[in-house]
């Protein structure tokens, strides 16, 4: 009997476990790096790529030490190997064992440590593609061929060349998108692109995690394959996104000293919202806080992504509230910038603070109004333009930038902040996950702009 068919599992199955393998796996590698052939993975996707995610450890002996020290501060998670080869085989391995599936590739036997996955355009239909560096040509044509049975013939494909696997995904013709993928890459490939010519310098060479998109044409690819209901998003929702896919956005993360940082910007983004100064300052006056936040909001709150999320009720956030009342703190709160704390994240009660300052007296007054509705919940006042308010309980001591780890965290701030975050992860409430993620102290966000750009930073603090 043959096996049924299942491309749309193998598509999310085989690409993800790859990228897991790879920088799972692959995050053990020892200072004598069995690389490639040295070639980035972009190099290998064809030119008219609409979007990429990659792991790619050749990379710096500098940045292969950090890694080690990195990965050796979660011992229960390691890999018992500093070979890298045989760390991603044994990686691979344990994913085998739990998914028959993805066991069907045999790819411990011939996955090397290098591996990119790719959303394309092939006669006007959506393709997964997913290339992948082979230690073993021929175990890796026996592997796929397996699992091109198990996905279907018709949509399930592949062409192994060089020491390199590159698989396509797609509803018909798989076989021929991926030898026509191959041809492309050859020829032009997306690393000698004009159009990814300025993100590939944001990148830079030493990035063991790349990502990049072209907004617009990967949303253009994904909207072929949404059902006319949305697929259960909220078509207002859609529509905003749609609006604000807009030229082009990089994300490259390597190992620090202090853990893992991971960057972010726009390329050709348009109706930017400028940053605000002296935020990170903001932030860095609050009290010493579990949690602890600065915000600038943009003129039209009502018009912005959040707010459209919040009135469709995406992720239940606006359940219960009235349009009328969030159209007034919408308007409200357009233009508005503020901090917010939050302590005993850990308790049965948590307590906050937030200090909003809105744009004219009048909107702070309607502000308070509102959250004397509340019942006395809150304790506000006002001074000027700027509401305070607090629940009952809060208590904040110190500085937050007292915080041992805070200075790393956001220490890859723009002068021009949207937002920035700071969370002690030592006071979160992390249950079954907490022994996995002892070696996790902080994380702080901070997103901006610069040069008329977005750009972010986000780091993981690891001790």
């Amino acid at each position: 009997m043959s096996k049924r068919k299942r491309p749309k599992k193998l598509v999310i199955g085989v690409a993800t476990a790859l990228a897991l393998a790879i920088g799972g796996g692959g995050a053990w590698a020892g200072t004598s790096y069995l690389g490639t052939d040295g070639t980035d993975p972009e190099s290998r996707l064809p030119a008219s790529t609409a979007a990429f995610a990659s792991f790619n450890l050749d990379v710096s002996k500098e940045q292969q030490q950090e890694l080690l020290e990195l990965v050796a501060k979660f011992p229960s998670a390691a890999v018992d190997s500093d070979l890298p080869q045989e760390a991603v085989s044994r990686f691979l391995e344990m994913l085998e064992k739990k998914d028959g599936d993805f066991a069907d590739g045999r790819f411990s036997e011939w996955v090397g440590p290098n591996a990119s996955v790719a959303l394309w355009e092939y006669k006007g239909e959506p393709y997964g593609l997913a290339s992948v560096s082979s230690i073993d040509d021929s175990k890796a044509e026996d592997g796929l061929a397996a699992v091109k049975q198990a996905g279907g013939n018709d949509q399930v494909g592949y062409q192994v060349k060089d020491g390199y696997a590159t698989i396509a995904f797609g509803e018909k013709g798989a076989q021929k998108a991926a030898k026509t993928a191959v041809s492309e890459a050859e020829k032009a490939p997306l690393s000698e692109s004009d159009r990814f010519a300025k993100a590939d310098s944001f990148l830079g060479d030493d990035k063991v995690l790349s990502a990049w998109a072209d907004l617009e044409q990967s949303y253009e690819l994904l909207e072929k394959k949404l059902p006319e209901d949305g697929g259960g998003l909220p078509f207002d929702a859609l529509k905003v996104l749609k609006n604000n896919m807009n030229g082009q956005i990089a994300v490259g993360a390597q190992a620090r000293d202090y853990g893992i940082e991971a960057v972010s910007s726009t390329f050709g983004a348009k109706d930017v919202i400028e940053g605000k100064k002296g935020m990170i300052d903001d932030l860095s006056q609050l009290p010493e806080s579990d949690i602890g936040a600065a915000l600038a909001l943009p003129q039209d709150v009502k018009e912005s992504i959040l707010m459209v999320l919040v009135n469709s009720g995406f992720g239940e956030i606006g359940e219960g509230l009235d349009n009328v009342i969030m159209d007034k703190v919408s308007e409200l709160l357009s233009g508005a910038s503020g901090t917010l704390s939050v302590n005993g994240v850990k308790t049965s009660t948590p307590s906050g603070m937030a200090v909003i300052e809105t744009t004219s007296p009048d909107k702070a007054r309607a502000l308070k109004a509102l959250a004397d509705l509340a019942g006395g919940a809150l304790k506000t006042s006002v001074e000027g333009s700027t509401i305070t308010g607090s629940t009952v309980g809060y208590s904040g001591d110190g500085k937050i930038s007292d915080n041992k780890y805070y200075k790393d965290a956001v220490g890859g701030a723009v002068d021009k902040l949207n937002g920035a975050v700071f969370v002690d992860v030592t006071k979160m409430p992390l249950g079954n996950a907490e022994q996995a993620l002892e070696a996790v102290k902080a994380i702080g966000i901070t997103h901006g702009t610069k040069g008329g750009e977005y750009v972010g930073n986000y780091r993981l603090i690891v001790d």
